[in-house]
Formats: C-alpha cells, sequence, structure tokens
C-alpha cells in the first residue's frame, strides 16, 4: 500500500494540496510507517501536483534525512515541471518511484486533439485511442 505523508501542494483531480510548508517530517514519516505497515510512502520535499508558475526547488536534504529512518520504498508526486536533474539527485538520495501523471495527462490530450482535428468525424473513442498511440 502507497501512503502519502505531508502535504504535496497543487491540484490533482478534484483534491486541492493548499498551501504552507507542509513538507514531511523525517521523525514523523518513520513513526508512520512502523505504525500503519505503508509499503512505498510518497513524501512531500517541494513537488506540486498539476503545473508549477516557476521552477520548484527540492528540499533534497530532507529526502536524505527520511531515506535514514524510513527502510520502504519512497516516491516523488508532483514531478511534471521539475528538472531533469533534481529528479536524479532525488532518484540519488533515495527516491525509487517518480510520477508524471500531468505531463502525461497534458501529452495524451495533445494526441486526441491532434487526432480529432485531422480527423473531425472520429466519434469512437477507442478508435481516437487507437490513432494515438499509432502517431
Amino acid at each position: 500500500m502507497e501512503a502519502e505523508l505531508g502535504k504535496v501542494g497543487g491540484k490533482e483531480d478534484d483534491l486541492d494540496g493548499g498551501q504552507g510548508d507542509g513538507y514531511t517530517n523525517p521523525e514523523q514519516a518513520r513513526e508512520f510507517v512502523e505504525r500503519t505497515g505503508a509499503t512505498s510512502l510518497a513524501i512531500a520535499i517541494g513537488t506540486a501536483h498539476g503545473l508549477y508558475k516557476g521552477e520548484p526547488k527540492l528540499d533534497q536534504e530532507r529526502l536524505s534525512e527520511i531515506r535514514q529512518v524510513v527502510s520502504v520504498p519512497l516516491v516523488l508526486h508532483g514531478a511534471s515541471g521539475v528538472p531533469d536533474e533534481a529528479v536524479r539527485e532525488a532518484i540519488g538520495r533515495g527516491i525509487c518511484k517518480v510520477n508524471y501523471a500531468t505531463e502525461l495527462r497534458i501529452a495524451y490530450s495533445d494526441g486526441v486533439k491532434e487526432v480529432l482535428n485531422k480527423n473531425p468525424e472520429t466519434i469512437d473513442p477507442k478508435s481516437t485511442e487507437q490513432r494515438v498511440r499509432s502517431g
């Protein structure tokens, strides 16, 4: 079971992560994993769901502190728009799974729009998906 501790900002679906610090506290992360039995943990170190207005700054030191006290795989939510070098560093410090949902949704939506612009008679979503996949 993947759990999320802390507040990953931004919006995802109908959920609003809100504002404020909300970063994952390393000691709370250790206790949370021990008490819940979570098998992976998404941590809040400066990412947000959705699109960023500026360049996100990840608290890599906090990530290292969490990695030292938590034994389960760590997850980074909200990586769409995070510079590749920051993601690579996070992986080097212990992130095992990276979520890029917003970038994938944008790419998929752009592909559907392209298919519909080229083929306005398309009405079957399955047909649209097949055309998006085949390029």
